[in-house]
């Protein structure tokens, strides 16, 4: 086990890699919290972390600065970084319901959280491996 953390570790920067442990362990039961709540607490501290002007939602220069964060700097560079971060910018900035100019966290949730009550088969408020297992393409695929 800890192999393969190490190795994703390596994919992977601090912040980003904590989220993808956390729902591991959302998946695996190994903790408490209700599911959508842990999701919309993530996407409330990922907003909290790059609203740079604290209007409680992230624009286009924020949306870029999170982007650019999320991707280790030797990786971000050429036409193919471009054409990437071009496109992740843009996917963040079609969850902005209300188009206000701003993505807040319950917009960025929105799509993540209808996956997992569809993957919580049992609505038990954690998803089990066999839920996941069973459920996960046709939930993921729909709400994602």
């Amino acid at each position: 086990m800890i192999g393969h953390i190490g190795a994703l570790g390596m994919a992977l920067r601090g912040r980003e890699l904590a989220c993808v442990l956390a729902a591991g362990m959302l998946v695996a039961g190994c903790t408490t919290l209700h599911g959508e709540l842990a999701v919309r607490a993530g996407f409330g501290l990922l907003v909290t972390r790059y609203d740079a002007d604290r209007d409680g939602g992230l624009n286009r220069a924020e949306i870029e600065t999170m982007v650019d964060a999320a991707i280790a700097p030797e990786r971000r560079q050429g036409a193919g970084w471009a054409a990437l971060r071009a496109w992740l910018v843009a996917r963040y900035l079609d969850q902005d319901m209300d188009h206000d100019g701003r993505v807040r966290a319950d917009e960025l949730a929105r799509a993540p959280v209808a996956a997992f009550h569809c993957l919580d088969a049992d609505a038990s408020g954690r998803v089990t491996p066999g839920e996941a297992e069973a459920r996960w393409a046709g939930c993921v695929i729909d709400n994602l």
